[in-house]
């Protein structure tokens, strides 16, 4: 039965989903979880994003999720952004409905977790430039697409393992993703993403665009140069009024080994205005292109 639905009565976790059958737990966030499964018809193993159930009874949480499914797949499989292979909505006998994301499941760790085992300290300089680039590429394709990503973060960008040794970057969870044309829900009201990498014009739930995504990126870049994060609080809305009246941390850009155009570079991203920012993903890539060059040189 295509929309088989089987949970374990003990945890009131999904035990089968259709034709996937739950292999286990692979992680867990705000808009839901993620499980490793089996697909029996085609046998082989995915993951799957199931929302919360509690929040498919939100229209706006349901259609959020529902529009990560579109914008992902409008990107036709870019190398630096997660892949979705479907999108499924079960209604149950209850009234609730259930909705998850296929997708493949990925080799490697996240850059939160790989700035975790850095303990501290800055990631060597050519891994920065190196995560930095795929990124942006990966930022270009979404923009390219008049998608704002919202929640840029370590936690959302995956080094992917591959078998010739190499790291392929892929950016993960678009729950928050919008087209920049969503009226409706810029006038929600609602400030969405993570606060210590929110843009100062997002944390306030004023209209966002693409200068949003740039803004968490350069809290990315900075989080690599430095092991640390540049706006802290402790709490969110003292994370976010920092992000919008601090300056930068005096000190931050004295380690000799990234060179001036890489702290600039950081700099320019986390400009208070959305204008005084580089103006694009492309803009980001050329920067990160010509920093690649002279450290080859």
């Amino acid at each position: 039965m295509p929309d088989h639905v089987e949970f374990n009565h003990a945890t009131g976790t999904p035990h089968r989903l259709a034709q996937f059958l739950i292999l286990g737990e692979l992680g867990s966030g705000g808009m839901g979880t993620v499980y490793r499964a089996k697909d029996e018809k085609l046998g082989n193993v995915v993951a799957l994003k199931l929302i919360r159930p509690e929040l498919s009874k939100d229209p706006s949480a349901r259609e959020r999720f529902l529009r990560e499914a579109k914008a992902v797949a409008a990107l036709r499989d870019h190398d630096h952004i997660v892949t979705v292979f479907s999108v499924h909505e079960i209604a149950l006998e209850d009234g609730r409905v259930l909705l998850f994301l296929v997708m493949p499941v990925l080799q490697g760790e996240s850059l939160q977790d790989r700035i975790l085992r850095a303990k501290g300290k800055p990631l060597p300089v050519r891994e920065q430039v190196a995560i930095a680039r795929q990124i942006a590429r990966g930022l270009v394709a979404a923009h390219d697409e008049g998608l704002v990503h919202r929640d840029i973060k370590p936690g959302n960008i995956w080094l992917e393992a591959r078998k010739d040794g190499s790291t392929r970057v892929k950016i993960l969870d678009f729950g928050l993703v919008r087209s920049v044309t969503d009226a409706q829900l810029t006038a929600s009201g609602v400030a969405m993403g993570t606060p210590a990498f929110m843009a100062p014009e997002q944390g306030i739930s004023s209209e966002v665009d693409h200068r949003a995504d740039l803004w968490s990126l350069g809290v990315v870049l900075f989080q690599m140069a430095t092991g640390r994060l540049p706006f802290l609080g402790a709490h969110t809305l003292e994370i976010l009024h920092n992000a919008r009246t601090n300056p930068l941390p005096q000190g931050w850009n004295i380690d000799a080994s990234l060179s001036r155009e890489q702290y600039e570079l950081i700099e320019r991203l986390l400009q208070k205005r959305p204008e005084d920012r580089l103006s694009s993903a492309r803009d980001v890539l050329a920067s990160l292109l010509a920093i690649l060059v002279q450290k080859s040189g």
